[in-house]
C-alpha cells in the first residue's frame, strides 16, 4: 500500500509535532530499541510559563542547542488555556465528560465526594435514583454562587444514556449535611453513574462516581431493590438534583423523601461503608411486585459470617410502609448486633404470602 493509506504520513507528522519520532515498521525492532533508549536516556524537560491573561491560542516554540551534531526533537508548541467562561457549549461538553470519566481528567484534579446509585422501580422510567453528599467543607474553590448539579449515567460504551442538570448557589448553605437528589431512566444493564459540581464561573469541579445494576424483572416475581441507609438527623439540606419525568416534582427535601419514602426532615442518608455493631440504623426498603398480589410482603435481615458460615439474625420492625404502581416501600429500623468487627454479608429478604421471594446480598463493614 502506499503512505498515503497507512496513516503513515499522518503518524510522522503528529510525532513531529508532540517532539517525538516516528519509528516505522515493527519488523526492525531491534533497531528500533536502540533508538528508543537514545532518546529516552538524553532528554531535557523545559517549562513555558503563562502569563495571567490567558488567550486560549498556540504558541510556537523553537529549542535551539549550541552543541554541534546534535538533533533536536521537541513539540512544537503549546495551547494557552482560556477562561472556562470563554468556552463553546461544546468544550464545556468535553470538559464535562473528561470529569466524569477520567480518572485523571486533563484541566484539573476534582475534588472527590460519596454517592449511591440505586435502582428503584421496575419501570423503565424513572428507575435509577442518585444520592450524593455534597463535601461542603471541602469545596474550596468549586463552591460559588452558580454551581450546576449535573447526573449521568453512562453504559458500557461510554455513551450517555440518561443526563439530569439544575443550577444551585452554594454559598447560602449554613447547615453542616447536604445531599443532592435526582432520578434517572435507563433499561436493565450495568452502567456508570457520576455527579459533578461545576463552578460555571471558573470550571472548578467536583466528582462522585460508582457502578450500578439495573436488573431485569419479570412482572409475576417479586423485585427487592438495594436499600437507603439512614439515620436520624435533622436540618439536611437537600438539593434539587432534578425533577423526575413526568412527576411535576420540584425537588429538595420532599422529593427526597418521595422517591425513597422516608422523612427528610427527620433523617440524612448515610452513604459510609460501614455500620456500628451494637447500634441501630434505619432504611428506605421498596420492591415491585406482581399485579394482583394480595397479602403483605415479609422483610427480614441477617449477617452471614464469612469465617465461621453462621447465620446471625439482624432485628427487623417496619415503622412505615406506603404503596405505589405495583410498588410497596417501607421505613425500616434494623438493630445491628454486637459482633467482632470483620465485613459480613448482609441479607435482606423479601417473602410474599404466595411464596414468591427475593433477595439482596452485599458486603457491608461492622467496626
Amino acid at each position: 500500500k502506499r503512505e498515503s493509506e497507512t496513516g503513515t504520513v499522518m503518524l510522522r507528522e503528529l510525532a513531529s509535532t508532540t517532539g517525538g519520532r516516528y519509528l516505522g515498521n515493527a519488523v526492525n525492532s531491534s533497531e528500533h530499541f536502540e533508538k528508543i533508549q537514545t532518546l529516552t536516556g538524553t532528554y531535557y524537560v523545559l517549562g513555558y510559563p503563562i502569563t495571567e491573561t490567558w488567550d486560549g491560542k498556540y504558541h510556537k516554540i523553537k529549542v535551539k542547542v549550541s552543541r554541534p551534531d546534535c538533533e533536536v526533537r521537541a513539540q512544537a508548541g503549546y495551547l494557552d488555556p482560556k477562561p472556562f467562561g470563554e468556552y463553546s457549549d461544546l468544550e464545556k461538553q468535553i470538559h464535562l465528560v473528561d470529569l466524569a470519566l477520567a480518572e485523571k481528567p486533563l484541566s484539573q484534579a476534582p475534588v472527590r465526594f460519596a454517592m449511591q446509585a440505586l435502582a428503584c422501580s421496575a419501570a423503565p422510567q424513572n428507575n435509577l435514583g442518585f444520592v450524593a453528599e455534597i463535601p461542603l467543607e471541602k469545596l474550596g474553590e468549586v463552591a460559588g454562587r452558580k454551581i450546576e448539579v449535573v447526573s449521568l449515567v453512562f453504559n458500557a460504551a461510554d455513551d450517555i444514556v440518561d443526563l439530569r442538570r439544575t443550577e444551585s448557589d452554594f454559598t447560602v448553605f449554613a447547615r453542616n449535611k447536604a445531599f443532592s437528589f435526582s432520578v434517572l431512566s435507563v433499561p436493565a444493564g450495568n452502567y456508570k453513574c457520576r455527579v459533578v459540581l461545576r463552578n460555571l464561573e471558573t470550571g472548578r469541579a467536583a466528582v462522585a462516581g460508582v457502578t450500578a445494576v439495573v436488573p431485569e424483572w419479570q412482572p409475576d416475581e417479586i423485585l427487592l431493590f438495594p436499600p437507603l441507609f439512614l439515620t436520624p438527623e435533622k436540618g439536611a439540606f437537600y438539593i434539587e438534583g432534578n425533577s423526575a419525568k413526568g412527576s411535576g416534582d420540584k425537588g429538595g427535601s420532599g422529593f427526597a423523601g418521595k422517591v425513597f419514602f422516608f422523612d427528610a426532615a427527620q433523617y440524612a442518608p448515610r452513604l459510609e461503608g460501614s455500620l456500628k455493631g451494637g447500634s441501630e440504623i434505619w432504611a428506605a426498603v421498596r420492591c415491585a411486585i406482581p399485579k394482583g398480589l394480595a397479602g403483605e410482603i415479609r422483610l427480614s435481615a441477617s449477617f452471614l459470617d464469612a469465617q465461621t458460615g453462621e447465620e446471625i439474625a439482624v432485628p427487623l420492625t417496619v415503622v412505615a410502609r406506603g404503596d405505589g404502581d405495583r410498588i410497596k416501600a417501607y421505613f425500616v429500623r434494623l438493630e445491628i448486633p454486637s459482633v467482632e468487627p470483620d465485613t459480613y454479608r448482609f441479607s435482606l429478604l423479601a417473602e410474599g404470602p404466595s411464596g414468591k421471594s427475593s433477595r439482596l446480598v452485599r458486603d457491608i463493614i461492622i467496626n
